[in-house]
């Protein structure tokens, strides 16, 4: 396998056997780009996360827990989720506001903004 996004590469063969050219492929359950686009994989993450902080409903409309809980609850598992491989990602100024606006928009459902 050749990660690279040219498809005119010469082809390489190991053993009578051509290896593949490629443009992504997911790695220990993170998807890997030729062009290093992190984009993708960061909105992965987030609908992952998205889907941990829909399942915490009850959790998070309880009156019995109080906020501060809430709030440790939120950042040890819905934004661990959304986070995991961050530090190997390339940012830009357009990932950080979806990062910004994830955040958010957490934080309001769990003090019940609309």
């Amino acid at each position: 396998m050749i990660f690279s996004g040219r498809s005119n590469e010469p082809n390489i063969e190991v053993e009578g056997n051509t290896i593949e050219n490629i443009e992504r492929f997911t790695y220990l359950g993170s998807n890997l780009t030729h062009n290093l686009d992190s984009e993708r994989e960061i909105k992965t993450h987030q609908v992952k996360a998205y889907s941990t902080l829909g399942a915490l409903d009850k959790l998070w409309s309880s009156s019995i827990i109080k906020m501060p809980t809430k709030m440790k609850i939120l950042n040890t598992m819905v934004f661990i989720t959304a986070l995991y491989s961050y530090e190997t990602r390339t940012f830009t100024a357009k990932i950080r506001r979806m990062l910004l606006a994830f955040e958010s928009k957490c934080h309001r459902k769990i003090m019940r903004v609309k």
